[in-house]
């Protein structure tokens, strides 16, 4: 990998990249409807000896879902976006004269958390910088810097 340089007698060059993207899950969970989630779950109760949580009267209201207090909710499209953003930012200005060349970039990444209402969030900057100074037909003096800084938000756990 060869780090990018300035020129020698160049002029000073501006570089700027913004590339914007979208991402999503790959595969989505097929969610059960409330009437068969909890006639499932009846169900689950029923075979490890338990009685049944819901009767066949709440079953049938949450089936119809004409009752506010036995809503059909999605839960899971309520949450989980379809489309998060990204992107990616890029500037750079390199150039130099007879015995000096300089490069110097800053960059910038941002991606979205896949929750509507979520904190999960991803930014980093990062900086590079290289000079190079001949002092003499036998001496060249150079300087590379490089930094990053991350800072995303996650949950942790408790």
């Amino acid at each position: 990998m060869t780090t990018k340089r300035g020129s020698a007698n160049a002029a000073p060059t501006i570089n700027l990249l913004f590339n914007q993207g979208f991402t999503r899950p790959t595969r989505n969970p097929v969610m059960a409807d409330s009437y068969t989630f909890f006639n499932v779950y009846n169900e689950i109760e029923a075979g490890e000896g338990r009685p049944a949580k819901y009767t066949a009267e709440e079953l049938e209201k949450f089936k119809a879902g004409t009752d506010p207090s036995y809503a059909n909710f999605n839960w899971y499209d309520f949450i989980v976006k379809k489309w998060t953003p990204q992107h990616r930012t890029d500037l750079s200005v390199s150039g130099g004269s007879d015995g000096t060349q300089y490069f110097l970039s800053f960059g910038e990444v941002m991606q979205d958390g896949q929750y509507m209402f979520g904190s999960t969030k991803v930014k980093q900057y990062n900086l590079r910088s290289n000079v190079d100074v001949q002092v003499s037909d036998n001496f060249k003096v150079g300087m590379n810097l490089a930094a990053r800084f991350d800072d995303n938000h996650f949950l942790t756990g408790v």
